[in-house]
This record gives structure tokens, C-alpha cells and sequence, in this order.
């Protein structure tokens, strides 16, 4: 760009004064580096304030016509542009440019000399519109003009694309064009509508084209010139026209409106949108996918507490969520509190060489690109641990919480054979969990990983002591989980049989106790009544016992009416492993459960601390286990002070916990980072493969089932769908999928 070329600024001027001079302002207030000159064509405003006001600009320097009659917008425009030898900006009256708009639409019109015309976004202006395409849109919530094209020009991919015609609200047209092609067409477009089009036709048959100037942004309030019925009549005559002249070039812009070819801009616009709101950004690491759009049964502990931690922050804060797709590739979603927004890393669109180079490399991009304040690792599986070095090196805190014990041993529950082994070192030889591992090594990387956190966070007490049993030196601090409590309206019922009602709850899996679960309901007697809420992951769990209830998944916190509805008076939990806190238990005492637990991890340690149970100790066998549920049962007195000890339970809401967190985030946070410097094309890139309505963004986790739990309602009565949804039973998926089907056909006949 030839900074001292001049550009002339034609304004056309019809009225319309508080716009006009709120025009007038914007351009000089954001006179850049750029040298132009201000014409301005009135159209023999009846306005009695245009006069003064363009004598007032004429004196300044301004160039200012007067057409003897008023000709319409076409005429002022190719009078305007008769003045002038320079190339032209035509803006509308009714527009406000924002800073440095001349400079960066003069340098894009000026980087290839066949570009006849660049348009830049505006709000308001068919193909130019932004964030709806095609629409006359308001500025976004809490965004004025200026700040929005800041943000524009900032996250810019700067690609200034070719688009099939310019938009006239805002045209920048180089002088050689005008004088290969000719003016606009005053005869036949009369008062306006359509003129810059045939203009832009004739300009690519001529071998120009026209781009879209995707770093600017000029706000445009609309049509003020002439009312809705005059203008739709002239807008149909002239699209008559533009069809007969240019039947092709007519049809390529229509085909660019139906496609959205440049969609990718947009959709990157709109993401840091999202997040521009001047709130610190947190970013949440972990290993498995959080299903954000709904709840689901299946979600695990980690997924659950990050969940809750982002619905109960997310007002404060813009928080952001990573976690892998096996090795396909990194989801990535952020939240600002009203909603959701979707990115996808395609890992083999990723230049480095190795996964772990794949995973610092879009980690860093994204620390960059959204200018993340805190990044909390919740957990590396699948990842690596790097992912505390590249926040390092980017200068972000890190907070790391402990929801499992990888960073101690790869067998997460510190099971061998099934046996807790007390993280015991010496046990790892012949663990076949740890073969081919030197743990020495692993805990030697995981220690220096965890080294580089500015806060490491247990939710329990016995947590916070295994860490700092393999990693003396490191600071363990204790923030307990907390739980959304709800009301329940469930009465608790006396249970139908009147045998003492037992129940086990979650997930019943191997870690879980699965096979002692079994053995105690199979050993346990007719004369107590045996629950079993949850899914059962262990395919081989079949215990025979005619008082056995299996009542299949449930959500979330539905187990708490659930417990209450079938008069459950004892909840066992046998997991062999040291769990780390247990949602379940918590659910349970909401409930007003008192639980039967073995004394180790957080399940001990909760209950000692509440008086909400009783403690078997952690090699109780079966008969044990029988032996005093059989006491529980027996002894009222022990019963009824569980009972007041449970009346006296309050557990850490959500509220709190978020209360704790955020004193740490703000103890930790630095100085606000800005977003800059980082790779665009790859954050596109993971905008587009998002938008392409990729499985693997959390939107999908549980929704299969949740969706066949709604088709099973809506096909089938509700009590025969609730059996077929909670009931474990051989071809369990085969036979619901086809009760949706026969469901569905059978709606279809009769209707």
C-alpha cells in the first residue's frame, strides 16, 4: 500500500442528519495513517440541519455537492465518484467506520491488481453480515462498534477471500476499475438497489474480482433513505434486471448465499465472541468426555466434578473443557455461562511427528488462542504428562486435583490381583499390571510432572496421604467434592415385605467388589430383601437369591428418591481399592441411608469422620459381612444413633466447593493473558471439524441411551419402557432397539 495515495471517502447524503453525523464523527475520530478525502454528495435534503452541518464540513475541508433536485442514491454515488481521481470508498450515510478501517481496506483492495472492490463485515449487509449470514443483525450483547471490530481484527484469519459481488454500504473501488468499466447505472437502477452488483458483474467479466476484507468491521444501522413498500418494488424490478444481464454471474451469488462457502470465518468470529467478555478463562484437562448437553448414568467421577465445577463457575468465569478422543483426536468446549461452544483437533492435521509432540503443540495453541489464565488437570490418561510443562512455559498456573492414583501407579485403583497393595513399590515386580513398567521411573516422571503444579488438590484426607507417601515432597491440599442438593419430595416407605431392605449402589464392577457383592447376596439369606441399583459392568455378576431386586441404571441423583421409594434401610459399599471420594455415598446419606463400608480410602474416612456407618475392616470376608448386616439389623439402639448422626449430615454443596476453588484460582492467577500470536488456521480448522457435526464432542456420550430412553417412552407404556431401560437381561441393547422399532412401526400402523 502507497500510504501517500489519496482515497476519497463518497458519502451520500439524504437526510437522515443524526446518522449522518454520526458518520461523520466516526471518520474523523478513526483518521488513521491513511490520507483521505471527504466528499460528500447531498441529494437536496429537505432537513433543515443538513445544510449548516455540510457548510460546516465544507469549510473544514470537506468536498461537498449539491444536486439541484433530488436524483437518488445512484446519481449522488457516480457524481461523487466523477469528482475524484483517486480510488473511492462509497459509504453509506447511515454507516460508523471504527479504527484504522481506511488503512486495512486500502492495503486488502491493494494486494492484487485485479481486485476491483473489498467490502469489509458489518452487521448489517447481506454476504458481509455478521454473526448471522444474510441477516440485518443487532450488535452482539454487551459489544459496541469498536470493541467488536477489535475483536474481528484480532482473531482475523486475514485470508480476504473473493466473494461474488461487493456490498454497497461500505464499497472500496480502485480507479482503474472505473474507468475500464464505467459508473454505476443510473438509467437503469434508478433511485438504487442492485447498482453495485451489475457494477461488480461487469467489473468480473472484465477479468477483476471482488474480495471480502475479514480484519474490518463497519457497523451499518440499515436503510433510512426511502420507506418498505417503495423499496421492495424497486428491489424486484432490479433483480429483473440483474437476471437478464447477468444470468451467470447472478447465479454464482445466489449459489454463495445457499453454500456459505466461508462459513469457517464466521463460525471463528463467533467463538471468541463468546468468550469476549473480559473474564479470566479457565481450562479444564481430563481423560474422557463431559456430557455437557445432558446427564448421564455412565458418567464417572472425574467427568461429574468437572461438570459441576463448570455450572458453578461458569458465570464467573469463561471455563473451557479438553480432553482426547482416543488418538483421533482433541474435543475442546467452553462455556460462558449462557452457552456452549465446539472445537475438534484432528490430530493428523497436526504437523508434529509424535502424539505427545501433538498434544503440547494444540495445547500451546490453545493457551494462545484463548488466553487461558489456569489450566486445572483433572487427568492425563490418554494425554501426557507434558501437558503441566507447556502450561509452565506459557506462564499459566496449574492446578492438578487427584480423582484417582495414575500419577502413583498405571493401575489407577492400586489393585494386584485384585488385592489394594498400598502403593507399595516393592509389589510392582510381579504386578501384572505394572509388567514391562519400571516404576521408579514412572513415579520419578509423574513426580516431576506434578512439581511444575502450582497446587495439587485431594478430596480426601486418605488421598492427600497416599500422594505424599510416594512424593514426600509435595504439598497435598484437601477440597472435598461438593454435590448439587436437591429436595426430595419421596417420603421414605417402610419397604413391602417388611424383610430388612439392603442395597448396593453405583457401578458394580470388579474394582467395585463386584464379586463379594454377589457372594454376600447369594450367602446372605432369603429373609433380607437384596437391592441392587446401577449398572452392572461385571457381565459375570449373577447372584441367585429369590429376595433380589435388580433395579438397573438410574440418574444421576434420582438414586436418592430411589433409595427412599423402596424403604432402603443399609447401604453397602466393598470396594476393594482406596476410592477417592464416592458420589454414591453422599447420595445415600441424602437419602437418609446409613452405609456398611470397608475402613479404607475416602469410604473409610467419611464415615469415621460423619458417624453416618459402620467400618468392616478392609480383609472382612463374606460371612463377616453377613454376620453384621444381620447385627445392624438387630440392634436398634446402633440404628438410631447412625440415624441421628445422619440427620445432622450436611453435605459440601456445590456452592461451597465453588467457593473454594475460587479462592485458589485467585490466588494463583497472574496477569490477564492476551490472546496473540497463535496459530488460526488450526483453531479453524477445529472450529470447522466441530461444525461438521463430528461424535466425538461429549454431545454424543450418553445421548444413544438417552435418546432410546425417550423413544422407549414415546413408543411404548411407560412401565413396560422403564423395565426394558432398568432390567438386566441377556441382548439387553438388541432387544430395546427393537422395542423402539416395533414401538415405532405400531404408531404407524394406527396412525
Amino acid at each position: 500500500m502507497d500510504n501517500g495515495m489519496t482515497v476519497d471517502i463518497i458519502v451520500p447524503v439524504y437526510n437522515a442528519f443524526e446518522y449522518l453525523r454520526a458518520c461523520v464523527e466516526s471518520i474523523r475520530r478513526n483518521a488513521g495513517e491513511q490520507p483521505f478525502r471527504l466528499v460528500l454528495v447531498d441529494d437536496c435534503s429537505t432537513d433543515a440541519r443538513i445544510a449548516p452541518f455540510l457548510r460546516a464540513l465544507a469549510d473544514a475541508g470537506a468536498v461537498v455537492l449539491r444536486n439541484e433536485a433530488n436524483c437518488g442514491f445512484v446519481h449522488s454515488v457516480n457524481r461523487g465518484m466523477q469528482a475524484s481521481e483517486n480510488d473511492v470508498v462509497l459509504l453509506n450515510s447511515d454507516t460508523e467506520v471504527t479504527p484504522h478501517w481506511l488503512e486495512r481496506l486500502t492495503a486488502c483492495a491493494c494486494r492484487d491488481p485485479r481486485t476491483a472492490t473489498a467490502t469489509p463485515f458489518t452487521n448489517a449487509g447481506t454476504i458481509c453480515s455478521v454473526p448471522q449470514f444474510l441477516r440485518d443483525n443487532a450488535l452482539p450483547e454487551g459489544f459496541a462498534a469498536d470493541r467488536y471490530a477489535a475483536l474481528i481484527e484480532r482473531v482475523s484469519l486475514r485470508e480476504y477471500p473473493q466473494i461474488p459481488t461487493a456490498v454497497g454500504f461500505c464499497m472500496y473501488i480502485r480507479r482503474a476499475v472505473i474507468k475500464q468499466v464505467g459508473l454505476f447505472d443510473e438509467e437503469a437502477f434508478g433511485k438504487g438497489y442492485g447498482e453495485e452488483n451489475d457494477f461488480c458483474y461487469r467489473a468480473l467479466k472484465a477479468g477483476y474480482h471482488h474480495v471480502l476484507c475479514d480484519d474490518v468491521f463497519v457497523y451499518h444501522k440499515g436503510s433510512a433513505s426511502f420507506g418498505d413498500a417503495q423499496k421492495q418494488a424497486q428491489v424486484q424490478k432490479n433483480l429483473e434486471i440483474l437476471a437478464e444481464r447477468h444470468p451467470h454471474e447472478k447465479h454464482q451469488t445466489d449459489l454463495f448465499c445457499r453454500v456459505h462457502p466461508l462459513r469457517r470465518l464466521w463460525e471463528n468470529i463467533d467463538v471468541f465472541r463468546a468468550f469476549d467478555n473480559g473474564r479470566r478463562n479457565i481450562l479444564y484437562i481430563l481423560h474422557m468426555p463431559v456430557p455437557y448437553r445432558q446427564g448421564d448414568s455412565q458418567m464417572g467421577g472425574t467427568q461429574k466434578h468437572v461438570l459441576e465445577l463448570c455450572r458453578a463457575l461458569d458465570r464467573r468465569y469463561n471455563v473451557f473443557v479438553l480432553w482426547p478422543e482416543k488418538e483421533d483426536g482433541i474435543c475442546f468446549i467452553g462455556s460462558n455461562g449462557t452457552e456452549w461452544k465446539e472445537l475438534f483437533f484432528p490430530l493428523k492435521a497436526v504437523t508434529s511427528l509424535s502424539y505427545e509432540d501433538k498434544i503440547r503443540q494444540v495445547l500451546s495453541e490453545i493457551l494462545k488462542a484463548f488466553s487461558i489464565d489456569l489450566v486445572h488437570v483433572h487427568h492425563i490418561l490418554h494425554l501426557t504428562p507434558a501437558v503441566f510443562e507447556v502450561a509452565r512455559r506459557a506462564g499459566v498456573p496449574c492446578v492438578f486435583t487427584a480423582h484417582d492414583y495414575y500419577m502413583l501407579c498405571p493401575q489407577v485403583n492400586l489393585l494386584k490381583n485384585g488385592v489394594y497393595c498400598g502403593a507399595d513399590a516393592s509389589q510392582c515386580a510381579n504386578c501384572p499390571a505394572c509388567a514391562g513398567i519400571d516404576i521408579a521411573a514412572w513415579r520419578a516422571k509423574m513426580g516431576q510432572a506434578l512439581a511444575q503444579a502450582q497446587a495439587v488438590v485431594a478430596p480426601d484426607d486418605s488421598v492427600a496421604a497416599l500422594f505424599g507417601q510416594v512424593f514426600p515432597d509435595l504439598s497435598v491440599e484437601v477440597h472435598e467434592h461438593g454435590m448439587a442438593v436437591q429436595e426430595q419430595a419421596e417420603t421414605v416407605s417402610a419397604g413391602a415385605s417388611g424383610k430388612f431392605p439392603v442395597a448396593f449402589v453405583g457401578n458394580i464392577a470388579r474394582h467395585k467388589g463386584s464379586a463379594r457383592i454377589a457372594d454376600v447376596i447369594e450367602r446372605g439369606g432369603a429373609d433380607i430383601d437384596w437391592h441392587v441399583f446401577g449398572n452392572i459392568e461385571d457381565k459375570t455378576f449373577r447372584p441367585r437369591n429369590s429376595s433380589l431386586h435388580l433395579h438397573g441404571p438410574y440418574q444421576g441423583a434420582e438414586i436418592v428418591g430411589l433409595l427412599r421409594r423402596h424403604g432402603i434401610r443399609l447401604a453397602c459399599f466393598l470396594p476393594t481399592w482406596p476410592e477417592t471420594y464416592s458420589y454414591v455415598l453422599t447420595e445415600c446419606w441424602l437419602a437418609g441411608v446409613p452405609v456398611l463400608g470397608y475402613d479404607l480410602g475416602a469410604v473409610g474416612g467419611r464415615i469415621r469422620k460423619t458417624g453416618c456407618g459402620w467400618l468392616l475392616p478392609p480383609d472382612a470376608g463374606t460371612e463377616e459381612i453377613v454376620r453384621r448386616i444381620r447385627a445392624i439389623r438387630d440392634d436398634a439402639a446402633g440404628y438410631a444413633k447412625r440415624m441421628e448422626a445422619l440427620a445432622a449430615f450436611r453435605p459440601v454443596t456445590t456452592e461451597q466447593m465453588a467457593a473454594g476453588y475460587v479462592g485458589l484460582y485467585e490466588r494463583l492467577f497472574g496477569a490477564p493473558h492476551v490472546g496473540q500470536g497463535y496459530d488460526r488456521a488450526l483453531i479453524v480448522a477445529a472450529v470447522e471439524a466441530a461444525a461438521k457435526g463430528t461424535e466425538t464432542m461429549g454431545m454424543a456420550y450418553g445421548a444413544q441411551l438417552d435418546g432410546l430412553r425417550q423413544k422407549l417412552r414415546r413408543v411404548l407404556p411407560r412401565p413396560l419402557a422403564d423395565a426394558l431401560l432398568r432390567g438386566q437381561y441377556p441382548f439387553k441393547k438388541q432387544i430395546k432397539r427393537a422395542a423402539v422399532w416395533a414401538g415405532g412401526l405400531y404408531r404407524r400402523l394406527r396412525g
